[in-house]
């Protein structure tokens, strides 16, 4: 776009020197200005959309902790009490707070902190077998 010459005499003395690169500086504001004339921004309500997705998956996530704990609480997955004991203190399905460690939950129940962990892998692949077998039905 070319500036004309009434555009160019509007434009401040100011705006008119040189930038470092010895060129002027003139063709910044009124290029800028032109162009919000011929295409004005004006934000449309109608087109902003609320913020839909996070809203769906706190609930999604709320439904499957609910869903996990309801396999837990039923026993559903048949886990054994050492297995039970260790999933609810480590995922604090009961208490609802922080989960303890594996080091902790070790010092508990009086294994070592490997036998935990395998303890635990094995309660989750029982529960995530009744998830795939309830998804299916559902």
């Amino acid at each position: 776009m070319i500036i004309g010459d009434d555009e160019l005499h509007s434009v401040q003395p100011a705006l008119l020197q040189s930038n470092k690169k010895g060129l002027p500086t003139f063709f910044a504001f009124p290029v800028r200005q032109l162009y919000r004339q011929h295409f004005p921004a004006n934000i449309e309500p109608g087109l902003e959309q609320p913020d839909i997705d996070s809203q769906t998956r706190e609930g999604e996530w709320e439904d499957s902790v609910e869903w996990v704990r309801d396999i837990f609480t039923r026993n559903q997955a048949d886990l054994t009490k050492l297995e039970q004991q260790i999933v609810m203190e480590r995922f604090a399905l009961v208490t609802r707070g922080k989960g303890r460690t594996l080091v902790e939950i070790s010092r508990t129940v009086d294994l070592s902190t490997e036998r935990v962990r395998q303890l635990l892998n094995r309660a989750l692949q029982k529960m995530h077998k009744v998830m795939n077998r309830d998804a299916l039905v559902a």
